[in-house]
């Protein structure tokens, strides 16, 4: 925790900042064929289309999440973006629970996916012999505890635990349900902040030539 003294009043304001800024790192699928993300809170994994053609026809990756302090860990995958035509490829979710298993076309799915076990795959199926690929997905994987919540992390509604610091209030349904993200929830938003810290480094930039 950063301790706030008169001197240093506009660094925190910037950390603080800074700190609700949104937080998931970006993966990009082409560089896991056939490996494995660990997901410790959150992370996004993308295909851009200009990368489709350099794939082979399978692209095939593990999705792990990451707490050895749990035991009860799933990973929970939302779309922020898919455009893949269905005459060029198509996404499979594997482990899942979820009757929908495979994914194509355009327009973001509004549900969320939870895996059944600590693990789920996602495959990238590109159908060879078409010459002209134009697919791009976004994809946004959230380490979820659906045991009991401790002090570190944020009670979704559905009942799934995530990191309270990062990921509540930073724009993304890390919960599925949108909870973490709730107006009751979220009362220091980004702008909110963002205002405030101005408008106070401004009153004491004011002060400071009086």
């Amino acid at each position: 925790m950063y301790m706030c003294g008169k001197y240093n009043m506009v660094l925190c304001l910037l950390l603080t900042i800074a700190g609700v800024s949104s937080y998931a790192p970006i993966e990009y699928m082409n560089s896991y064929c056939n490996g494995t993300i660990n997901v410790a809170a959150a992370n996004r994994l993308k295909l851009d289309s200009n990368m489709v053609s350099g794939f082979s026809d399978n692209c095939q990756v593990q999705l792990k999440a990451a707490d050895v302090f749990k035991s009860s860990i799933a990973v929970r995958i939302s779309f922020l973006h898919l455009q893949v035509p269905c005459d060029e490829g198509i996404i499979v979710f594997s482990g899942f629970r979820t009757a929908f298993t495979s994914w194509c076309g355009y327009g973001s799915p509004s549900m969320s996916f939870k895996s059944l076990t600590d693990t789920g795959t996602i495959k990238f199926q590109k159908y060879s012999g078409v010459p002209v690929f134009t697919s791009s997905f976004d994809l946004l994987i959230t380490n979820v505890n659906y045991g009991f919540c401790d002090s570190t992390e944020f009670e979704c509604d559905n009942g799934d635990c995530i990191d309270n610091v990062l990921l509540t209030c930073d724009g993304n349904n890390n919960c599925g349900d949108d909870s973490d993200e709730a107006a009751s929830v979220c009362i220091w938003t980004y702008p909110v902040i963002v205002g405030v810290s101005f408008g106070t480094v401004g009153f004491f930039a004011m002060i400071a030539l009086l």
